[in-house]
């Protein structure tokens, strides 16, 4: 789902501004730091609501690689902890507050699996699974793991340790299976990109498979594709439909454009099938595009990223009876072609936001956040979101999350705990 302001306040400028003086006597520079960002905001109903740190000291960390937001629950990946060992960290959200972090890690992890590079999380009212991708594991053969909240704790799905049995498919060096991951109620969709050479592959997994649920059901692969095209590279699921994004895919004349492909659930049974649309292009693609690169899909809307110079862009699809279509074209409203607005997305109701990890509003590469909302059927841009006092390469916007009230914005190479160790911040709607 993807793969990385504040609302003004109803008191004068001078009542903040005492406020941050007290905060500056009395609390750390994190809360300082995100706070001064709220002077600069443009909606009232979104606010700036909390900023959150590489739990773990340390440099290469990279916590806010990766997240994920649902009614319940943040996740945030730390792929770069323990020597690329990675982990992932949960927080709940009970009474419109953010609790205290829950760790997952693997006992037997090794320097390199990257437990944690994708994460996702179910959206379904009652429902809390967290499938994590480690696509480093085992000489980047890959592995996937899945947890469940069950009232009290997180708990392994699959044995002692969560990771999903791969009994039915053969993966070898290099597949980077887990590289893309999400998840809908009992639907889990895998890509591997590195499959054949940069072909790539995907997968789906359920838990409907009797005796042992949570096993492999089906593999979703297409012919005609070409070495590095990156088939699985993004992925999302809902309870009807499959999207796989090959970013690298050439559309036409065009090299390196990207395009994603659908498959429906099928009426009778848990199969999957190839859509009579077969596939998604953007309407106006461009060489290094890379259209697919990130996918987010809600009910019948569907966000796509095109994040690379040849477009630099997020795209709207609306499914009517029969198919996916385009239906609006988000520039980034400032910077360059070579941002990479639309690397993280995110898209919930009436809202959907883009990151652009490379965009410099004050240092180089440090990144920024953009909001829409939906009025009268067309998406506007509602906020620029950013850090008051950046670095360069922190890459806010790297990835992004939007479910209900809350907005999730990952920057994976903030320093605020140690070179590239990482943040998020967070902003909830009134």
């Amino acid at each position: 789902m993807g793969r990385g302001i504040i609302g003004t306040r109803s008191v004068s400028r001078f009542v903040v501004l005492a406020a941050l003086l007290f905060l500056l006597l009395t609390c750390k520079d994190i809360e300082l730091r995100a706070l001064i960002d709220d002077l600069s905001t443009k909606d009232p109903q979104w606010q700036y609501f909390e900023t959150i740190d590489s739990p773990t000291s340390g440099s290469d960390i990279h916590f806010g690689a990766t997240v994920a937001v649902n009614h319940s629950f943040i996740v945030v990946g730390a792929p770069g902890e323990n020597s690329n060992r990675g982990a992932v960290y949960i927080y709940p959200i009970a009474s419109g507050q953010i609790g205290s972090s829950k760790k997952l890690t693997v006992a037997a992890a090794a320097i390199g699996d990257d437990f944690g590079s994708e994460v996702a999380i179910t959206r379904e009212s009652g429902i809390n699974r967290v499938v994590v991708g480690a696509p480093g594991e085992s000489s980047d053969q890959g592995a996937v793991y899945l947890f469940e909240w069950d009232g009290l704790d997180w708990q392994p799905l699959v044995g002692t340790t969560g990771k999903l049995n791969t009994t039915g498919i053969s993966l070898t060096g290099g597949d980077s299976f887990g590289y893309s991951v999400a998840i809908s109620d009992s639907y889990i969709l895998i890509g591997a990109p590195g499959y054949d050479t940069l072909r790539g592959i995907a997968y789906i997994f359920d838990g409907y498979s009797t005796p042992d649920p949570w096993r492999w059901r089906t593999t979703l692969s297409k012919g005609g594709l070409a070495i590095g095209d990156s088939y699985g590279a993004a992925v999302d699921i809902t309870q009807s439909y499959a999207f796989i994004g090959a970013p690298l895919d050439e559309t036409a004349s065009y090299s390196t454009s990207g395009t994603v492909f659908v498959f429906s659930k099928d009426t009778v049974g848990y199969g999957w099938s190839a859509t009579a649309q077969d596939y998604i292009e953007a309407g106006d693609p461009h060489d290094n595009g890379y259209f697919g690169a990130a996918i987010d899909a809600e009910g019948d809307l569907l966000l796509i990223g095109a994040p690379e110079s040849g477009n630099n862009a997020a795209y709207v699809f609306e499914r009517d009876a029969a198919n996916w279509n385009q239906t609006q074209k988000l520039a980034q409203p400032d910077g360059a072609a070579t941002d990479g607005f639309g690397s993280g997305i995110g898209l919930s109701g009436d809202f959907l936001a883009a990151g652009a990890p490379e965009h410099d509003y004050k240092a180089t590469d440090d990144g920024a956040a953009y909001l829409f909302e939906r009025e009268a059927g067309t998406w506007a841009e509602l906020w620029k979101l950013t850090v008051n006092s950046p670095t360069n390469s922190d890459a806010f916007g790297g990835s992004v999350a939007v479910f209900g009230s809350f907005l999730v914005v990952g920057v994976p190479n903030d320093d605020e705990n140690g070179s590239d160790s990482g943040s998020v911040y967070i902003y909830k709607f009134q």
